[in-house]
Parts: structure tokens; sequence; C-alpha cells
């Protein structure tokens, strides 16, 4: 016999998505005008395209991803207040991905990075790749979780929100017609 038990889910992680509006065409060009005129720096991005960061504590000429960063990081705050963590979305790097057919993004976290958010701009069909998040802690190596991974088929138009420390990985584009799967990639730091 036993009594008085008490019960804790501890270390949790959060995935929360929204969608955002934006002008689908006005975005497209500014996407294409980054890979245009900036070269790929393939870092988990294997065999498509992926640009170097930018940062919100520069200007830059691109309006709508700009104006996309703002809608990201207004997401990430309402998200934070809403479940009562004690801090605010102050800064952030993105960087734009392209994947053709067979490319994908490897296993990677983002290393120090509070928040990270990912958004699909274009994802062309359901062939296109799954997003994989891994627990990255020890129940990977007992047999009490028999699975590790959470799958998310990405849908166009909607942001996904995580802690920055969780391993992730999206699988290869294999859409039958070979359309691109675009998205655009945020490091979003806090403050206390």
């Amino acid at each position: 016999m036993f009594s008085e038990v008490l019960e804790d889910q501890i270390f949790p992680s959060f995935l929360a998505s929204a969608k955002i509006d934006y002008d689908h065409d006005k975005l497209k060009k500014e996407i294409y005008d980054v890979m245009s005129t900036k070269k790929s720096l393939k870092i988990s991005n294997m065999g498509g395209y992926q640009s170097p960061p930018f940062y919100s504590t520069e200007e830059y000429p691109l309006l709508h991803l700009l104006d996309l960063e703002a809608d990201i990081m207004e997401f990430v705050n309402f998200y934070l207040h809403k479940n009562k963590y004690q801090c605010r979305a102050n800064k952030c790097e993105w960087w734009v991905n392209i994947n053709q057919e067979d490319n994908y993004n490897s296993i990677h976290h983002h290393g120090r990075s509070d928040v990270i958010a990912v958004f699909y701009f274009d994802v062309p069909s359901e062939h296109c790749g799954d997003f994989k998040i891994m627990r990255n802690d020890g129940s990977t190596y007992t047999r009490l979780f028999s699975d590790n991974t959470f799958t998310i088929k990405p849908e166009a138009g909607r942001v996904y929100i995580m802690p920055g420390h969780l391993w992730h990985y999206v699988t290869a584009n294999q859409d039958p017609l070979m359309r691109e799967r675009i998205s655009i990639s945020y490091n979003i730091g806090v403050t206390v």
C-alpha cells in the first residue's frame, strides 16, 4: 500500500505555431533577391541554398522579410507572455533555406539561442519533407520512452517556435514535381 502520491512533469519543452499573414509575391521576390545576391553557407542545409544570417540590429532593404521578422517576434512575445515566462524577445538573426529535390537539413540545434522559429514560406506538397524534433536528454537511453522524435508536416504560412536547445532536422524534399521547399529560420534572444 502507498499514499500521498505526488507527480510533476519536469523539464518540459514547448512547441507552438501560428499562421502569419504576408504578401506572397512580394516576399517571394525578396527571398529570391537574397538567393541571387548572397552566397550559400550550407551549414545545416544539404544540397540546397542557405543564406548568410541577417541581424535585427542592422538595416536591410528587405521590407517584407523585415515585416515578417517583426510579426514572428510579436508572436514569440505573445506566447512567452501568455505562458507567464518572465522574459521578452528582444533580438534575432534569420536566414533563408531553399531546398530542391533530395535536399534536406541535417540534424542540428541552434546553440545558445533562447527560442528558435521556422517559418515555412512554401511547401508545395506533403512530400516536401517532414520537420522532425528530437528529445536530447537522457530519455533516449532508456526503454521507458519508445518514441523520441516529434514529427510535423510543415504548412505554408505557418511559423513554429520552440526552445533553441532542441535537436531537429528536415527530411529530404521528395516533391514529385520537383518544386522547392522554402523556409526562413530564426534565432531569437530574450531578456528578463
